[in-house]
């Protein structure tokens, strides 16, 4: 018809029969609820892991557990090749049958899970350091649990986009409840030995794959879409976002199994969940500002931008003062008097943890917008500073200079995506202004006309 306009179909977009689920009234309010009350129910899970391990094995025998998961669990997200930000934005905008694109991915997450536990099993036998190479069988163990998690996360993905975050916040959950529920029950039963320690949780991970009938009605055999070259594709920006992030936030853990001996690993094990707690907020957060942009939303206005990142930084800086108050107490008492060492490790890891949170969030908000760039080209660059801090300072400081160094890189990380951000939603804020002189002239003309 003339006068009427084609808009170009965005390249993730799928013919649908029905919009995508939104969140509203008091089901998404329940649905808020639920995202953020998960949030803080799997950081503690992963606290209790925490505790469990400590109690069970002691600090060297905890650094040992973390030395044998550290090169699986740098690679797990790192080798997703962001399939959870493709399937997530694919099924905000796809047809409200999505048995094609849980299809999809699960066979995406088989072969990049396959591929990440291929890189994992190669780095551990050529890049254990020689006083952790009887740790080597083990950490095999573990890279065979890589290709039933990678399926798991991606097909947990589609429920996140199509805005069903009570069944996505609940499978996570159990999810990350099983490792912790099952070395509790084993400790419980008198298991104190770092093998019997890596084949429960290994097998927890194994079991854990099941969660990803939840939801699919239809045969895994039968159609699916996209294809597996097409989504690689697709997925490269994400891809090269969820690389690049993952690498800044596990160089550190990295670092240490390198610089550090089996006894600060346990101490910086110990630490590390309790610092991420600061990330608790954040990526609740990065959930809906995520989805926001997904689903075609107008970018927030530079007022509503400041608002919700005067308010975040805010919690982050209380949060923070207050963990750090409570530590002398909290960490001799859930660990043990052995570890009260790690209370200096969770000190000079908070800031880090806090700047990281607003990364998370504001990184959230760009993405959905489709714009991956900002974040990759900051955590490129924060990995860089990280990298130069540690080797400056290692001979003086010691292990102490990878947290000092991660948090100089992640407040480097935060500027350049708080940036970015203001860059998006000032486009927003021109293009008010002039639909408002649009307006204007169209009032202008009328009243003239008349």
């Amino acid at each position: 018809m003339a006068g009427i306009t084609r808009t170009a179909r965005h390249p993730l977009a799928e013919p649908r029969e029905h919009p995508p689920q939104r969140s509203g009234g008091l089901g998404g309010l329940l649905s808020v609820s639920g995202t953020f009350l998960t949030s803080f129910m799997l950081f503690g899970w992963f606290a209790v892991q925490g505790i469990v391990l400590a109690r069970m094995l002691g600090p060297e025998g905890r650094g040992g557990f973390a030395a044998t998961i550290a090169y699986p669990q740098m690679l797990l997200y790192l080798g997703l090749l962001g399939a959870a930000d493709l399937f997530a934005r694919r099924a905000a905008r796809w047809q409200s049958n999505d048995a094609p694109l849980r299809r999809a991915a699960l066979r995406y997450g088989g072969l990049t899970g396959t591929l990440t536990m291929l890189a994992s099993g190669l780095l551990i036998l050529i890049a254990m350091p020689e006083d952790k190479r009887s740790l080597i069988p083990l950490a095999l163990l573990v890279a065979a649990t890589l290709p039933f998690q990678h399926v798991r996360l991606a097909v947990q993905a589609v429920d996140h986009g199509c805005g069903r975050l009570n069944r996505y916040n609940a499978s996570r959950l159990l999810a990350a409840a099983a490792p912790p529920f099952a070395l509790a029950v084993a400790w419980v039963a008198g298991l104190r030995s770092l093998q019997g320690a890596v084949y429960v949780y290994a097998a927890a991970m194994f079991v854990s794959v099941g969660l990803v009938h939840w939801g699919m009605r239809q045969s895994w055999w039968g159609e699916a879409s996209p294809s597996t070259r097409t989504a690689l594709r697709e997925g490269r920006g994400f891809a090269g976002s969820q690389v690049v992030a993952e690498l800044l936030d596990r160089a550190d853990v990295g670092l240490i199994l390198w610089l550090g001996t089996l006894l600060e690993q346990g101490f910086y094990a110990a630490a590390v969940p309790i610092a991420g707690t600061m990330a608790i907020v954040p990526m609740a957060v990065a959930t809906y500002t995520f989805r926001h942009g997904a689903v075609g939303q107008r970018p927030f206005t530079t007022r509503q931008a400041t608002v919700k990142l005067g308010v975040l930084s805010l919690a982050q800086l209380i949060s923070g003062l207050a963990l750090a108050a409570v530590l002398p107490v909290v960490i001799p008492l859930l660990y043990g008097p052995d570890f009260a060492p790690a209370v200096v490790f969770v000190w000079w890891l908070l800031p880090a943890a806090a700047l990281r949170g607003v990364v998370i969030a504001v990184d959230g908000y760009l993405r959905g917008r489709n714009r991956s760039r900002p974040g990759i080209v900051a955590r490129v660059i924060a990995l860089l500073v990280l990298l130069g801090c540690s080797a400056g300072l290692y001979s003086q400081w010691g292990v102490y200079a990878i947290p000092f160094s991660l948090g100089i890189a992640q407040a480097v990380a935060t500027l350049l995506v708080v940036v970015a951000m203001y860059g998006e939603v000032g486009q927003r804020d021109e293009a008010d202004l002039h639909d408002a002189a649009d307006q204007k002239d169209v009032n202008v003309r009328e009243a003239t006309d008349d």
